[in-house]
């Protein structure tokens, strides 16, 4: 439920033994089983995405991952970021904000959220960060930071606001800039090529009309 895990499936023969696991076992509640596996939920967990208005901050990524195990860290108020990434003028503690989050769409690489918010905060999406993500808040271009260790976040003003997250790969705006300019060269090559022609047949034609004729003689 910490990071947004709502269902857990394992195979047919898996039993929850609170020997082998205590903790997480009381947290699984029995939802389907049947000849291809077993499906538990998470009790009291939701999906996210959420709203944080609290920070915790970490130099490491082995800190960020204590943290985030650390039940003393209410990762639904806190949002835990490297300190390099946290502007310097934000206030790292807000125990009165709140908000109303509508999830509008979502897919592998899209994601579009409305919300509105009494703080300025952060929107946190417990899907995994990658460098090929990009969001925008407002239509405006936004830093997206890796948060919790593995997942996203974008800081937000207090107010409405929608913000979009895209997942464009790592070179493929260079390579689409390439493919274009190739296209575009090669377009340019069958252009000059029919033209040549057009020219070259046009002087044919006039050659063949001014040539002398034949006249035959009486």
């Amino acid at each position: 439920g910490r990071v947004g895990v709502t269902l857990v499936a394992g195979s047919p023969d898996i039993d929850l033994d609170p020997d082998w696991c205590p903790a997480a076992c009381a947290q699984l509640e029995p939802l389907y089983a049947g000849a291809d596996g077993k499906v538990f939920r998470v009790r009291g967990a939701t999906a996210g995405p959420w709203l944080s208005y609290m920070v915790q901050g970490v130099d490491t990524d082995s800190q960020a991952l204590l943290a985030l195990a650390d039940p003393a860290v209410d990762v639904r108020r806190s949002v835990i970021l490297e300190n390099g990434q946290i502007p310097p003028d934000y206030p790292r503690t807000s125990l009165t904000g709140a908000g109303i989050i509508n999830l509008v769409e979502k897919s592998n690489n899209h994601l579009l959220v409305k919300l509105n918010s009494t703080e300025p905060g952060w929107l946190v999406v417990p899907d995994t960060y990658d460098p090929g993500w990009q969001a925008t808040v407002n239509g405006n271009h936004v830093p997206l930071l890796r948060a919790n260790y593995a997942y996203r976040a974008v800081q937000i003003p207090a107010g409405t606001s929608e913000v979009r997250m895209r997942y464009i790969p790592q070179g493929f705006t260079v390579g689409a800039a390439i493919s274009g300019a190739a296209l575009s060269g090669c377009f340019a090559l069958v252009v000059v090529g029919r033209l040549r022609t057009r020219r070259l047949r046009s002087r044919g034609r006039a050659t063949h009309v001014a040539a002398p004729g034949h006249h035959k003689e009486s």
